[in-house]
């Protein structure tokens, strides 16, 4: 009887200790998030399976409707993505979330349920500069980076993403006293929208060469057509890969609003799909939630952590840091609500007509109006 409960014993212990958790990850880090998956391995003794989805949110979608015996045990998923998938996912908490800014867990809550571990941050709206071509001054405004981006002696002049509907939230805050609250009242027949378009129009007639495509954009930055460029954090690498002697401006100050750019909070996190919420998965959530994980993963990509400790930390770590801890202070994640797709939807009929030549404002927002009613 003693040698049946030993080997019962030791039979447990194997199963447990090859005990694997399945991770679909996504965008950039995927070498740097393997290396904190041994680490959790050799800390635990729980293996962590990494694979890369290059689209997380759709094939969660298509394999749950398919079969739930094929879906990972975490996935990395965008903040403005969450609506699309909440259906699939089991919300989570845990004292571990105490460790995590407020922004980020508001961007993964619903209902006052959150559905995914902030894990990091990029910054939408960032607004980087080429050294070696332009000459920007501490707090320059908005209409200054303008004028000064048209001075400079380069084919185009500021590389503002107006044809953008994920822009299109930060202008809007700007000229809504820094708020955005997409429910059922909203409408784009508001003081707000018509400050909005009327600047987008000025800046469509001021902006030398305005490329009206974010490939076209990107690529005239790195061409070193212009000095100055609108864009995600996410770029920041891949410019300095390309030895662009690239620096950020401070926060901007928008004179025609009077309010300071609010950029947008756009955080991935891991979420659980129904039925996988594990105790092993729940001690890797607590895992990637620490400071020195954060760290470690953040401070070589120029991803920004949603640990505050880590934040702390690594705003000393070199200029984008710094700056970049700056623009959070100001920044926002996108409302979580059903009508985020559908204002997206009337956003881009609304820009579309825009940039096709439409400066009609009341034709404009009729459009946008005409998009997102039928989904109120």
């Amino acid at each position: 009887m003693k040698k049946v409960l030993t080997l019962t014993v030791v039979l447990l212990v194997a199963v447990l200790s090859l005990s694997t958790i399945k991770v679909w990850f996504s965008w950039e880090g995927e070498d740097a998030f393997k290396k904190l998956a041994k680490e959790f391995t050799k800390e635990t003794g729980i293996k962590v399976e990494v694979n890369y989805v290059r689209k997380t949110e759709e094939k969660l979608m298509t394999t749950a409707r398919s079969s739930s015996k094929f879906l990972p045990d975490l996935v990395l998923i965008k903040s403005d993505n969450l609506m699309s998938i909440i259906d699939y996912l089991q919300p989570i908490n845990g004292d571990f979330l105490s460790k995590l800014s407020d922004k980020s867990k508001k961007a993964f809550t619903y209902e006052g349920k959150i559905y995914a571990l902030p894990f990091y941050f990029d910054i939408g709206g960032v607004i980087l500069y080429n050294k070696d071509i332009v000459n920007v001054p501490k707090n320059a405004s908005f209409e200054q980076l303008v004028r000064i981006a048209n001075d400079a002696k380069v084919k185009r002049g500021f590389l503002v993403p107006i044809y953008g509907t994920y822009f299109y939230p930060i202008f809007y805050r700007a000229f809504n006293h820094n708020q955005l609250v997409l429910d059922k009242n909203f409408t784009f027949k508001d003081k707000a929208t018509r400050k909005t378009l009327e600047f987008y129009i000025k800046l469509f007639h001021e902006i030398r060469n305005l490329p009206l495509d974010r490939k076209g954009l990107t690529s005239a930055f790195m061409r070193r057509e212009s000095g100055i460029i609108m864009i995600g954090s996410f770029m920041i690498p891949v410019m300095k890969k390309k030895k662009i002697n690239v620096g950020i401006v401070d926060v901007p100050y928008i004179e025609a609003a009077g309010e300071y750019l609010s950029a947008n909070l756009d955080y991935k996190g891991f979420a659980v799909p129904k039925g996988k919420l594990s105790e092993e998965v729940k001690k890797f959530l607590e895992f990637l939630s620490k400071k020195s994980i954060q760290e470690e993963f953040c401070s070589g990509l120029y991803k920004f952590p949603s640990n505050e400790k880590a934040f702390e930390t690594l705003k000393d770590y070199d200029e984008i840091f710094e700056k970049i801890y700056e623009y959070n202070k100001y920044a926002q994640p996108l409302p979580v609500t059903k009508l985020t797709g559908p204002f997206y939807e009337a956003v881009h009929t609304m820009l579309s007509r825009l940039i096709s030549g439409e400066e009609d404002i009341d034709k404009l927002t009729d459009a946008a109006e005409k998009v997102i009613e039928q989904w109120r």
